[in-house]
């Protein structure tokens, strides 16, 4: 059961290796390199893991939430050094693609796709909390790995390759299952900006809750907005001034269609009007949803304008 002692052991040592990954940058390349995103990520992806309430920390958490973070934390601070230290070295392979690979290797693709796709249990306040947790560190591990597949046009395009290639496999996986009812084809892609629309026009309503402790759906907005940036084609982080490629490059980029599907799903949800209301856009950019959405959301529109075509940058306009 999930309260023997070493269960509960087993998560103390994940909360430490999440503190870790946190803590310093000589902390971080230390568990990075003792293979700590595939161990983190294999023990998050063993069952009941992340549907289980966790003995440590309380109802609001699964058990291998903190395995999870672990994971997201090493690979975002990956992406955000690497750009600041790769820009400019014509590495073979960097250490930021390596860890990519790693997390591939390990099952990322099927485990976002699996939990991007989940339902939120609303009607209890401690599960779906969780559950919104879980979503949150994936939508940031989404947004770091195609971050820097998005930098690997470098290295031959080989972590999008190997990023694209997982994703088309989890599909075709999932539909072999029998898994899909819709008879729509939703791979990670499009699971990851079905999930923000279903987040970003209903943020608002939960940061007004009664609860002592609201649902975290402004920050899984802020997560799914990073991700879908980086799911367009930007290769940059927040906080780096964006080296957006020319567009000679984006035309003949291999995966610019991939691209400028995700560009239009992007563009769909932040023009989209509900009766009564004007479109999304205006209204995240002034803050009315929440002021840590403007610069995801800025960049997210930057990417649409890069990567998408004419129609979409004139859809953007117009809202």
């Amino acid at each position: 059961g999930s309260g023997l002692p070493d269960a509960r052991l087993r998560e103390a040592a994940g909360l430490i290796l999440l503190a870790m990954s946190s803590c310093s940058s000589a902390s971080s390349s230390y568990l990075i390199s003792n293979g700590a995103v595939s161990t983190s990520l294999t023990i998050a992806s063993e069952p009941g893991m992340l549907n289980a309430a966790s003995t440590v920390r309380g109802k609001w958490a699964s058990k291998g939430l903190c395995f999870l973070e672990a994971a997201t934390t090493l690979l975002i601070q990956a992406w955000t050094t690497s750009t600041e230290q790769e820009s400019d070295s014509g590495s073979p392979a960097s250490p930021s693609l390596n860890l990519l690979l790693e997390a591939l290797n390990s099952g990322a693709v099927g485990l976002a796709s699996r939990l991007v796709k989940t339902k939120v249990t609303l009607k209890s306040h401690d599960l779906a909390y969780s559950q919104l947790r879980v979503k949150i560190a994936i939508c940031f591990l989404l947004s770091s790995m195609f971050g820097i597949a998005n930098k690997s046009h470098d290295n031959n395009d080989v972590g999008a390759s190997r990023l694209y290639s997982a994703i088309d496999a989890d599909c075709a996986q999932f539909l072999a299952s029998g898994g899909n009812d819709t008879g729509v084809r939703t791979d990670l892609v499009g699971a990851t900006l079905n999930l923000l629309n279903a987040t970003l026009p209903y943020a608002h309503q939960f940061t007004k809750e009664d609860a002592d402790e609201p649902l975290p759906m402004v920050d899984l907005s802020e997560a799914c907005l990073l991700a879908a940036g980086s799911m367009c084609g930007l290769a940059d982080p927040i906080g780096v001034h964006p080296t957006v490629q020319s567009n000679d490059d984006v035309d003949e980029g291999k995966y610019s269609h991939l691209r400028l599907d995700a560009c239009t799903m992007a563009c769909d949800v932040l023009t989209a009007t509900k009766p009564g209301q004007g479109a999304l856009l205006p209204s995240v950019l002034v803050g009315a949803i929440g002021e840590s959405l403007i610069v995801p959301t800025l960049r997210l529109s930057l990417a649409i304008c890069h990567y998408g075509n004419i129609d979409l940058c004139a859809e953007l306009s117009q809202s």
